[in-house]
């Protein structure tokens, strides 16, 4: 999966795989953003780990702001609404990872590999979403994003484990060279094999029925548990609740058909499971900082 798309002085440059069934496992982003052409507060249901190429700006994440240059790595959760700001004249060359938490299982994964993800679900009172520019683990992580970046743009054979192996030793440096996680030594957060693999199953059907009415009930019997139970170890296991998933995977998929066919956006709104074009352009927005209508007029293929 390789997408260009030039919006003003907004560019991206996309990189990534999928899951079997289609959603999106990983993904990394060039963006290149120059005042006055931003992106508005967004949030997904992904995982972000950012690393800024060159330029400088401001970085506004949840209530926090941080100042950013080139060389800074900021990490994001998935229910954190984040954006760059930028000042006249300022421009950022800004590289992502986006990444479900079911990447580090559904992918050649353990179930202790979720322990990976305490940066974003276990963080501690010293934690900051910049990493600390003195510390000399932020250069060598630095380097292991930029080496994926050339892993996803010359697929190597094993190309995707090659991904994973990276993302899981960029995850370990942090965690071991960064005061920024609760010690913790028990096993409350991981999962069994069977309810993964009940998650799983879900997830699968989400993604190839987005477009229907979903109801908690209807997919914890998929799950054979009960409602509060599914919804109890979805969350614990995705970081944001089953709805807040849905919704977000149904604008990825207009974001899909948006880029990739001439549908009327009420039309696409209608595909991907919303029942108005007011709920369908408050989720966009919100998700990805931008109008539908704007993202097919200067994104659209």
């Amino acid at each position: 999966m390789d997408k260009d798309v030039f919006i003003e002085d907004i560019q991206l440059r996309s990189h990534g795989f999928t899951r079997e069934n289609g959603g999106a496992a990983i993904t990394m982003d060039d963006n290149f953003l120059r005042w006055p052409n931003m992106f508005d507060a967004h949030s997904h249901h992904m995982l972000e780990l950012s690393l800024v190429k060159s330029g400088s700006g401001s970085y506004e994440i949840g209530k926090h702001m941080y100042d950013l240059v080139a060389g800074d790595i900021f990490v994001i959760g998935n229910t954190e609404a984040h954006r760059i700001v930028l000042r006249k004249g300022q421009y950022v060359d800004n590289l992502t990872i986006h990444f479900e938490t079911s990447f580090l299982w559904n992918f050649y994964g353990q179930t202790e590999d979720i322990q990976l993800l305490d940066v974003f679900f276990n963080r501690g009172a010293n934690f900051s979403h910049q990493l600390d520019r003195a510390n000399p683990s932020t250069k060598e992580v630095a380097d292991l994003i930029l080496k994926m970046e050339q892993v996803f743009i010359t697929q190597p054979p094993y190309y995707k484990l090659r991904v994973k192996i990276l993302l899981e030793t960029i995850l370990c440096s942090i965690l071991c060279n960064y005061d920024y996680c609760e010690a913790s030594h028990n096993s409350a957060r991981l999962l069994s094999h069977k309810d993964i693999y009940k998650i799983d199953e879900v997830m699968d059907y989400i993604n190839f029925h987005l477009g229907n009415h979903l109801t908690l009930q209807e997919l914890a019997k998929i799950a054979c548990v009960s409602p509060a139970y599914f919804s109890s170890i979805f969350k614990r296991y995705n970081g944001v609740t089953l709805f807040e998933y849905i919704t977000q995977k149904r604008v990825d998929y207009a974001i899909q058909l948006i880029k990739t066919s001439n549908k009327s956006l009420m039309e696409i709104a209608t595909l991907c499971g919303f029942n108005s074009s007011t709920s369908f352009n408050k989720a966009f927005s919100r998700i990805t900082g931008l109008a539908p209508s704007y993202y097919r007029k200067k994104g659209g293929t």
